[in-house]
């Protein structure tokens, strides 16, 4: 799953390796970090044209914004949590909450270990018990 991606315009010098750039001859990901020439001038960035190993240096003036895609980091978190928790329920916990419990050595339940808990619940412990 892909994260969404928003666009904005940052200075040549606030690009990041990964952000994406279009313009009339294609569009471009960012591969180097920037850096400047002509005393400061100029902003150079190393890109690669998307789909392909065709890379090249792409010059800017240091003052002008660049438009930028750049992917949504809530979007991407929300995916990486979905994929643990599907993770946790493939592996045997029938209740991820209590899984989770049982690493911390917490229960939720009053008087009744984590590690019982977790058993009742179909968690196989991952480590031994003290």
């Amino acid at each position: 799953m892909a994260p969404a991606s928003t666009t904005t315009h940052v200075l040549p010098m606030q690009l990041k390796i990964r952000d994406g750039l279009s313009d009339e001859t294609g569009d471009y990901e960012v591969i180097g970090q920037p850096y400047t020439t002509a005393g400061g001038m100029s902003a150079n960035v190393r890109v690669r044209r998307v789909g392909s190993e065709v890379t090249m240096i792409r010059v800017w003036g240091t003052h002008e914004r660049v438009a930028v895609k750049r992917g949504n980091l809530m979007a991407f978190l929300s995916a990486v949590v979905a994929v643990v928790l599907l993770l946790l329920t493939a592996v045997g916990c029938s209740s991820v909450s209590v899984c989770l419990e049982q690493e911390k050595g917490v229960s939720a339940s009053e008087g009744i270990s984590a590690s019982e808990d977790a058993r009742s619940q179909g968690c196989a412990p991952n480590r031994p018990t003290r």
